[in-house]
């Protein structure tokens, strides 16, 4: 799949903006997401994921790295679509986000939505979920189920790689 999701009616794909992100609030009624929200849903797996806090001087950032408590990855819940453009046929795909949780609070204001393993039938089955199950998926996970600290500024440029990029740091001041 393609980063960055682009629905299957968007005709001139390059002119969109790069959509990694659809907020659960919203998912079931943007016009943009709704189609793929009702019957096309995915789990994104991941070790873990990285939010910046702004720093007391309003013009830093400090990355933090969080990840699940236990050793499996997380399941991200996403959405996913498939478009044509000059016969080239591209899958793309977006997390869905939601509010953050209490240990969240301190860094973002969002979340990516973690299902947990029992909701993955619900989640994966082609057809509308009805309301209150959605609700139900849609909501922060509990922030026993995840950690996070302080890691390098080295995460900001995608060039880097390596294990160093989730060693805990001192917090810049």
């Amino acid at each position: 799949m393609r980063w960055g999701f682009i629905p299957h009616w968007a005709k001139e794909t390059d002119k969109l903006p790069v959509l990694n992100n659809a907020r659960s609030e919203t998912i079931a009624t943007k016009p943009m997401f709704r189609s793929a929200f009702r019957k096309q849903r995915c789990i994104i797996p991941a070790s873990g994921f990285y939010e910046w806090k702004l720093l007391q001087d309003g013009k830093h950032k400090q990355p933090y790295y969080i990840s699940p408590i236990e050793g499996h990855p997380l399941s991200f819940a996403g959405i996913w679509d498939t478009v044509t453009q000059d016969n080239v046929v591209m899958q793309t795909c977006a997390i869905i986000t939601t509010a953050r949780n209490d240990l969240m609070r301190p860094v973002h204001d969002r979340m990516p939505v973690i299902l947990s393993p029992e909701t993955f039938d619900v989640w994966l089955k082609p057809s509308e979920l009805p309301e209150d199950i959605a609700e139900n998926i849609l909501k922060p996970s509990a922030s026993q189920q995840i950690q996070l600290w302080p890691v390098s500024t080295a995460v900001n440029k995608s060039a880097n790689q390596g294990p160093n990029l989730i060693q805990p740091v001192e917090v810049m001041t």
